[in-house]
């Protein structure tokens, strides 16, 4: 990962055409992407797709999961990774019991992850890679609730922009344990720091969402 970064540091140009490249295929590809699994699910019982999904994305879970804490353990300012680590999982648990209603819906962290990984040598900040990753996100949703809404959804899919947000920050938790920082870090107060900032909109956001019924705590599973 961290070489990986370095490279893509040294060549901004590149880091910004594959940052576009990957967006854009992000975000036009949805309804093909999404007609491919229906057709690769046809004739599969819902509950039997559900878990083979589910199983999948545990598997990739547990894989970041080693991955940090591989490298938490070879890393300083331990107690500050191990702090993002820990609220970042709870959120993605509390993800899965309250805003995802169809396993499949955890690709977003994934998209997400990714596009974050493309974004930090760019704008090279942690809380701005979050909040530039989670503003594409609600590009997204919007592009698909404007241009595809005959065919694909008839609701604005706010639950989705959380787990893009959510995704975003898997992706730049790992940068931040792999040790590659592009700027010199200080100590900051809580209140200054841009990942504590986001993270209190993101609460407040989603405490405004139970409130207007955007999001329940207990969704249908059609």
């Amino acid at each position: 990962m961290k070489r990986f970064l370095e490279f893509l540091n040294d060549r901004i140009i590149l880091s910004l055409s594959l940052l576009i490249i990957y967006y854009l295929l992000v975000v036009l590809l949805h309804k093909e992407v999404s007609d491919f699994f229906i057709r690769l699910v046809e004739g599969v019982p819902r509950n039997v797709y559900q878990t083979i999904v589910l199983s999948v994305g545990l598997v990739l879970l547990v894989v970041y999961v080693f991955l940090v804490v591989r490298n938490i353990l070879i890393r300083e300012w331990k107690k500050n990774i191990i702090f993002y680590f820990f609220f970042t999982l709870l959120f993605v648990v509390l993800a899965f019991k309250i805003i995802i209603v169809h396993n499949i819906e955890i690709i977003h962290f994934a998209q997400y992850a990714g596009l974050a990984i493309l974004l930090f040598p760019i704008v090279k900040r942690f809380g701005d890679t979050v909040f530039w990753a989670t503003l594409l996100g609600f590009i997204d949703e919007a592009y698909q609730y404007l241009y595809l809404k005959p065919d694909g959804t008839d609701y604005f899919d706010f639950n989705d922009v959380i787990l893009n947000l959510l995704g975003a920050g898997l992706g730049v938790l790992l940068i931040f344990s792999s040790g590659f920082y592009l700027l010199r870090i200080h100590r900051k107060r809580w209140y200054r720091s841009e990942i504590n900032i986001n993270l209190i909109f993101f609460i407040i956001a989603v405490l405004i969402l139970f409130q207007t019924s955007v999001i329940f705590l207990y969704p249908q599973k059609n």
